[in-house]
């Protein structure tokens, strides 16, 4: 097993979790995945539309690569699912199977996680920022004090553009764990 860093569900925070990530059953999560985009692929298929677009030959490969991804995104990075009992991995290849159906709702929930924690992280940057800036002034250096407010600022502006994309219970999570 090795430590690998892991974006915990809701959080944001990036912390270490052992967990073998290249292993059986991280290759049955991709497995499972690509199985429910083949049969995203069927049902598609079955109501008369070309999926993605493309001729059979093109359309199945596609639905088999993000049903596989979906699943991993969905049971390591929205989940945080356990696969290493035997009991849990049923349940998280079912999920999986799911999330390989269900494709691009999943990878889209995958990327506002990401812009989401992208978003925290920078409110918590202006905010040492701020701190810093209010120790200076504390200090009274005029130069410290110019260099941290253009910092501040600048740190602030990309919190603020970041703010429609964060959700409030990722930062209530983060302050309240």
């Amino acid at each position: 097993m090795s430590d690998s860093p892991v974006l915990e569900s809701g959080t944001g925070v990036v912390s270490p979790v052992v967990r073998s990530t290249i292993g059986p059953s991280f290759l049955l999560v991709v497995l499972s995945g690509a199985v429910g985009g083949m049969v995203y692929w069927v049902l598609q298929a079955a109501t008369g539309i070309a999926p993605f677009g493309f001729r059979w030959y093109g359309s199945v490969p596609a639905a088999l690569l993000v049903g596989g991804v979906a699943a991993v995104l969905g049971v390591y990075l929205l989940a945080n699912s356990d696969t290493t009992s035997r009991a849990q991995l049923i349940h998280t290849l079912s999920f999986a199977l799911v999330c390989g159906i269900t494709w691009s709702t999943v990878i889209a929930g995958a990327k506002q996680q990401v812009i989401s924690a992208t978003g925290v992280a920078r409110a918590d940057t202006a905010q040492d920022k701020a701190a810093s800036l209010q120790n200076a002034l504390k200090n009274g250096n005029r130069t410290e004090v110019s260099a941290k407010v253009s910092d501040t600022a600048a740190a602030a502006a990309q919190a603020v553009q970041s703010l429609p994309s964060t959700t409030d219970d990722q930062r209530e999570s983060k302050d309240n764990g």
